[in-house]
Formats: structure tokens, sequence, C-alpha cells
């Protein structure tokens, strides 16, 4: 847990000194665009908007554990990482949290392998019918 952890500052260290580094980043986006309307989509003059990161980093930790085989599953150990923007419209801005997801370990647990093995699918034939007669 400890080098995980670890992993964690630094990425997020790492994060920072590169949203430090970026002043702002320009973009244009045609009116239409904004609108909403699909018939409108990249039509119209193009309006600048700005792009700056706000230096919010959140990371967060999960893990999964999903059936890779017979009495084999596989661990997955996943980074969240959150970074906050801020995006500046003429006279107008918003904000927005742009989140990316990062697998930092992953393995195959290996069980014992069984002299037989069955798998039931729902097929329809072991169903069992009610009656509602006495």
């Amino acid at each position: 847990m400890i080098g995980v952890n670890r992993l964690k500052t630094e990425i997020v260290e790492d994060v920072l000194e590169s949203l430090s580094q970026i002043n702002h980043s320009e973009l244009a986006i045609p009116l239409g665009n904004l609108t909403g309307a699909d018939i409108l989509s990249g039509r119209g003059p193009k309006v600048p908007i700005r792009i700056v990161p706000l230096g919010v980093v959140e990371a967060n930790f999960s893990n999964e554990f999903v059936s890779a085989g017979i009495n084999q599953t596989r661990h997955q150990i996943m980074m969240e990482i959150h970074v906050d923007v801020s995006v500046l419209f003429p006279g107008y801005s918003a904000e927005k949290k742009v989140t990316t997801q990062i697998c930092v370990a992953e393995t195959v647990i290996v069980g014992n392998v069984p002299d037989s093995y069955l798998n039931f699918e729902d097929s329809g034939i072991f169903r069992r019918e009610s009656s509602s007669s006495p």
C-alpha cells in the first residue's frame, strides 16, 4: 500500500507540474456548435475560446476482480485522475472536470483446475413452473 500511495503522489505531482507549464490553450469553435442544434454544427463564424487549467488534481484508486476462466481471477488496480479546467468564452466562463483512468497494476490469480466443470446457462430446460391449482 505504501508503494501505491507513493505512485499516486508522484503522478499527481507530475500532473500539477505539467499544468503549471501550460499557460492556456486557445481554440476556435464554429458558432453553430454552441447552439446545440445538429443542423448548425460546424457552421458560422469561429468563436475563440481559451482553456485554462485550474491546478486542481484528484486521484482515486479502485480495484476490480473479474473472472478470467476456470479458477482464474484477474485483479486490476485502476487510478482515476480528475483535473479541473476552466473554459473561457467571450463574456462567459465554465468549469469542467476532465477525467481519465489508467491501470496501475494487473495480475491473474490462478487457482487449482477442477477435475470436471459444468456450466449451466439459462436455456429454459431446467425451469420449474409454478402451478396455481391446489
